[in-house]
């Protein structure tokens, strides 16, 4: 068997597993040693034969590493303060051994995150877990192409200049999280916010070269649900005053990207977007030419839909799609005793109030859940296409009386996609 067919095997081994592969022939002895993909999962108290625990071994595994270049190193540890030198000492090996990805998963935000790691210059991947980054003055990331960090980081976001994608995720945390966000990404063609957005604060700068943004942020259903709902006692929704807190901040951080190309909204977003639109909140404007908006149709992400269209005049490409996770904010009663409106017809009533969309030429619809998923050729049919939407055609419309030149009209389901013109 060809030499590089072993290190493909070891390389898809627990390091615990690959060590054991020295016993089975002598070809196997060193194959470990020069593992170039190194994943660890250190879960507490776990013990290995003869009585070693898991952290005792991987510090004599990677003491004996040979290999000159690590690929990929990953460790996810069950983190306790003890452990916070080890931590150092294996991120320590990883820059010695010129590590290309990086990833660190912890579950502790008190562990500070080994500054040496900002001048690791091989560094193309970095993600980081639950654990306090504090930037040291210098930063030499000059190949870091992509950075993910997720749950309770206090940071200023400053990865390199250079740095083409900036992946945020952040977890199911709290509410209203003192912690600070700082996002300086000024080259970054690329942001992703994914899982939740309740901090109390939001800072950073226009990322002026950024073409492509996602808000994939519907994990904040969980904070707008009332009292013990989804097992929260948390609604941080209970009141006008506390919605316009997280409002003022998605709107901030969407205000930062008012020139990029192609914009994707979670539905969250959308009708975060509807109760500022109700409340004749002054609106963004983006240069974006493709949009595309995860919705359901319902009431409360109607005027969200329209906030959109009218903030988006250059819009060349739209997509409508059913969205991952299906909820509804549930709104106070002192907003809805003075925003509340008449949801069927609502749209076909923006159509004066919204600036004709002259460049829109194609509009897709994606509806990948809900019973009409299948037609004969030749033989679809919009009605029972939108059977499941409450408010039926009024989208499309609402699109033929403000995009003039529109040329295609796409439907898909899970099954069959169809064009139209």
């Amino acid at each position: 068997m060809p030499e590089e067919i072993y290190q493909v095997i070891e390389e898809k081994l627990l390091p615990e597993e690959a060590v054991k592969t020295s016993q089975l022939s002598s070809k196997w002895t060193h194959v470990w040693k020069h593992m170039t993909r190194i994943e660890a999962f250190l879960p507490p108290n776990l013990q290995l034969p003869n009585n070693r625990d898991i952290i005792s071994f991987f510090n004599q595994f990677l003491c004996r590493h040979q290999g000159d270049k690590i690929l990929k190193f990953v460790v996810c540890v069950w983190f306790t303060p003890h452990l916070s030198t080890h931590v150092d000492a294996w991120t320590d090996h990883a820059i010695r051994k010129r590590v290309e990805h990086f990833c660190l998963e912890l579950n502790a935000e008190f562990y500070i995150l080994n500054p040496r790691l900002f001048e690791c210059e091989s560094l193309i991947w970095l993600k980081v877990r639950s654990c306090l980054v504090q930037l040291p003055n210098s930063i030499k990331l000059k190949n870091l192409r992509e950075i993910y960090l997720q749950q309770d980081l206090n940071i200023n976001i400053a990865p390199n200049p250079h740095s083409q994608r900036l992946i945020f995720h952040e977890g199911v945390m709290g509410v209203m999280v003192p912690t600070v966000v700082s996002l300086k990404a000024p080259k970054a063609k690329e942001v992703i916010f994914s899982g939740c957005m309740a901090r109390r604060d939001y800072q950073g700068e226009k990322m002026a070269e950024c073409t492509k943004v996602s808000f994939d942020i519907g994990h904040m259903f969980e904070f707008c649900k009332k009292p013990g709902r989804r097992g929260r006692a948390v609604n941080l929704f209970t009141t006008e005053e506390l919605m316009e807190v997280i409002e003022g901040n998605f709107i901030w951080l969407l205000s930062n990207f008012e020139q990029i190309r192609d914009l994707k909204l979670c539905n969250w977003s959308v009708q975060m977007l509807a109760i500022g639109e109700r409340r004749n909140q002054e609106k963004l404007s983006f240069d974006c030419t493709r949009q595309r908006l995860e919705t359901n149709l319902r009431k409360w992400e109607l005027p969200g839909i329209a906030y959109m269209l009218n903030s988006c005049p250059e819009l060349v490409h739209l997509t409508l799609c059913t969205p991952s996770i299906e909820e509804e904010i549930e709104l106070p009663l002192d907003y809805l005793s003075k925003h509340d409106f008449e949801a069927v017809g609502y749209l076909i009533a923006q159509i004066e109030a919204i600036k004709t969309l002259k460049n829109l030429r194609e509009v897709e619809f994606q509806r990948k859940k809900g019973e009409h998923q299948c037609w004969v050729a030749d033989e679809f049919k919009l009605e029972e296409f939108f059977k499941c939407v409450e408010f039926e055609e009024e989208p499309l419309d609402l699109l033929r009386a403000v995009a003039p030149n529109l040329e295609r009209r796409i439907f898909v389901s899970d099954k069959m996609r169809v064009e139209a013109s």
